[in-house]
């Protein structure tokens, strides 16, 4: 079964093509045709003068489950033979294609860390697809590198190869322009265990709650905690940064608990029986709740944030780390100057939390547990949940806020709590605000606490 699809280059090399229909001009000769029938393979040009095989005399995709029982790269280059001289062309098989895995051995280190290490590997930006990996192989004593889409057949590499024996680099091509990478709206992913992230323009806002408003919300509700949203000031961002499009996620938790070893204590405060208690037998692993990779990881604390944070550091060699309070609450409000980014009110068809208590809206549900990270729509920066599910902790010591124009706050030197925002499953309608303010012990956990990264330019 012959590829039917067209493929997309960059770098200006020659489209992909469908092989079926190209046999004709591409291959002449009904001899060369009917070969090229019976070796059945899928063909895909990865540069002007080279072309990829696969599916070819049984050579499968080394990322199947089921490997292929032919792995001398002798034996490989001696089937391509035929087909090398019917095309007139060079031939890689992806039965050459070394994988992360493989690369381990090939490039005697981590292959996320020597790809960004070695020098050409500059130009081969990763792409915005979290599927795509690293790959590498070597064609006439040469190594080459690209990127390959996870687990699929064809390979499809979007980005000029590069001979990683050359000692003068080719012009960039991917990367001729290093800003691009910070415009606004723009989603990247440092690694493959690494958050997805977007970028998140500059610009000024008013932070917190004005005082007429305050006044509303106490009479409303007969509490006086609002008032720690005043007094609303102006803030502005000065430089863009790029914010996790999702709280980090149980999964992503899990491979650096995994990969550590880190210790965290097997209890934690749960809501259970509708009231909150400390609950032994608890933790991010067992919150009292069903919960799948794609959940929010709950149960950490803030040093269990900074912890993850550090191991993030270092394997991507990037600087990630929380964001403050001013930067949660201006990524949050994306522009808005109402009580959430969506308006006046929100909905449980808008937002995780009790919906048995809602703010200036009807009732909804109250799920009493989180739900996937990407429930819901996002914020027009493209951010999701920063609106209930999981309460995410912030950098800054919690303190009252300043008058005036301020730029980049941090909040205070010391303090006893950290600042956390957004509420969570567990709370009512009106904590979701985007000034909403909360804030506890750096050890503390629960059920419903999280958090979500912040990344500086490189």
């Amino acid at each position: 079964m012959f590829l039917e699809t067209a493929i997309s280059l960059v770098g200006g090399l020659a489209d992909g093509f469908s092989l079926y229909d190209s046999v004709s001009t591409l291959f002449k000769g009904d001899k060369n045709k009917k070969l090229l029938e019976q070796m059945n393979c899928h063909l895909e040009r990865i540069s002007d003068n080279m072309l990829l095989a696969g599916d070819y005399k049984g050579v499968t995709d080394t990322t199947k489950a089921q490997q292929n029982q032919i792995t001398n790269p002798r034996e490989v280059r001696q089937l391509l033979e035929p087909l090398q001289h019917v095309t007139n062309e060079e031939i890689i098989s992806s039965a050459l294609i070394n994988t992360p895995d493989k690369m381990i051995n090939a490039m005697d280190g981590n292959p996320w860390e020597v790809l960004h290490n070695i020098t050409p590997a500059v130009f081969a930006q990763q792409p915005n697809d979290p599927t795509m990996v690293p790959v590498m192989f070597e064609h006439g004593g040469t190594r080459y590198i690209g990127w390959q889409k996870k687990g699929t057949l064809p390979i499809l590499f979007n980005c000029e190869l590069h001979d990683l024996s050359q000692s003068h680099l080719p012009p960039p091509v991917i990367r001729s322009k290093p800003e691009t990478r910070w415009q606004p709206g723009k989603v990247f992913c440092d690694a493959p265990f690494a958050p997805e992230m977007v970028v998140i323009p500059a610009g000024k806002f008013m932070m917190g709650t004005d005082a007429l408003e305050i006044k509303a919300l106490k009479k409303q509700y007969g509490v006086d905690y609002f008032e720690r949203e005043h007094p609303q000031h102006e803030v502005t961002i000065s430089k863009p940064f790029a914010m996790g499009r999702y709280a980090v996620t149980r999964g992503e938790f899990k491979i650096f608990v995994d990969a550590t070893g880190h210790k965290m204590p097997d209890e934690m405060v749960i809501y259970e029986d509708s009231k909150w208690e400390m609950r032994k037998g608890r933790s991010y692993r067992n919150p009292g709740f069903a919960q799948s990779d794609d959940h929010p990881v709950v149960g950490v604390s803030w040093e269990d944030a900074q912890a993850y944070i550090r191991w993030l550091n270092g394997k991507t060699g990037q600087t990630y780390r929380l964001p403050s309070e001013a930067e949660w609450e201006y990524a949050c409000r994306a522009g808005s100057d109402t009580p959430f980014w969506c308006g006046g009110t929100i909905s449980t068809d808008q937002a995780n939390y009790d919906g048995n208590y809602p703010h200036n809206g009807p009732k909804g549900e109250f799920r009493k547990k989180t739900v996937p990270v990407e429930s819901f729509e996002p914020n027009p920066f493209g951010l999701y949940q920063l609106h209930g599910n999981v309460w995410e902790w912030c950098d800054d010591w919690y303190g009252d806020y300043k008058k005036g124009h301020q730029t980049d706050p941090q909040g205070p030197s010391s303090g006893s709590y950290r600042v956390f925002r957004g509420g969570s499953w567990s709370f009512f309608a009106r904590i979701l605000r985007s000034a909403n303010r909360g804030g506890d012990s750096p050890g503390s956990r629960g059920s419903d606490l999280g958090f979500r990264l912040l990344r500086q330019p490189s």
